[in-house]
């Protein structure tokens, strides 16, 4: 009865933590082309600026909707009982939001490479490389500790 109470309170507790600190972490934020790219003309920045700024605001908008997807998803599964009829259709809703997020990302990167020369796209994807290669590296360090 004891181990039971224990495995219980950890339960409880812990729940609410990890659901604390995934939507307390940050969303990663699109690229700022500009800073990747030295010779960017005033056009180009202008195009950026807008294609940017509406991208962050749709993709906002989707990542808001699914953290509370996700919030409604846990409080559920920290229910007793059967919870599959609530929890289901918002695991389908939750991939539903991911898949929306994952296709305007990749539509901003169209809109974008439509604005830059060749040249500039081949330096903006080497500087996201090396950032992604460095966040990796990072990940890797802490994972270490």
């Amino acid at each position: 009865m004891k181990r039971t109470f224990i495995i219980l309170l950890t339960l409880l507790l812990v729940g609410p933590l990890c659901a604390q600190q995934q939507r307390g972490r940050p969303h990663r934020e699109l690229p700022k082309i500009e800073e990747m790219v030295n010779d960017l003309s005033n056009a180009q920045k202008k195009k950026l600026n807008a294609i940017q700024k509406d991208a962050k605001e749709r993709i906002s908008k989707l990542q808001a909707e699914r953290d509370d997807v996700r919030d409604s998803i846990r409080a559920l599964m920290r229910m007793d009982g059967d919870q599959s009829e609530k929890i289901f259709p918002l695991v389908d809703r939750e991939t539903a939001l991911r898949s929306q997020i994952i296709k305007e990302k990749y539509k901003t990167r169209l809109k974008v490479e439509k604005v830059l020369t060749k040249e500039q796209q081949m330096e903006v994807r080497k500087k996201i490389e090396a950032d992604r290669k460095a966040r990796h590296e990072r990940r890797q360090g802490q994972q270490h500790t």
